[in-house]
């Protein structure tokens, strides 16, 4: 996978884990920088894609499939009010 997608990727994990982390207090800002690199992280995707070849096809589908696995891994799960 193309390295400024596995750094976006980890920018959202991180942002994600500190928004699920973060008070009531700084509970918006969290936010806010959560939906920012989340936007970023799906622009950085959608330039990796574009350039794409046609032959490079089966190694986007492993890509996917990596990147979802390593979502998976982190659980998506906010904590419990």
């Amino acid at each position: 996978m193309n390295r400024e997608v596995e750094q976006a990727l980890q920018t959202v994990l991180q942002n994600w884990n500190s928004m699920a982390q973060a008070d009531y207090e700084d509970s918006e800002a969290a936010a806010d920088t959560f939906e920012s690199s989340f936007y970023k992280f799906i622009d950085t995707v959608r330039e990796w894609a574009t350039g794409l070849e046609p032959h490079d096809l089966r190694h986007w589908r492993n890509s996917w499939g990596f990147l979802w696995y390593k979502i998976s891994l982190n659980s998506f799960q906010p904590r419990s009010i």
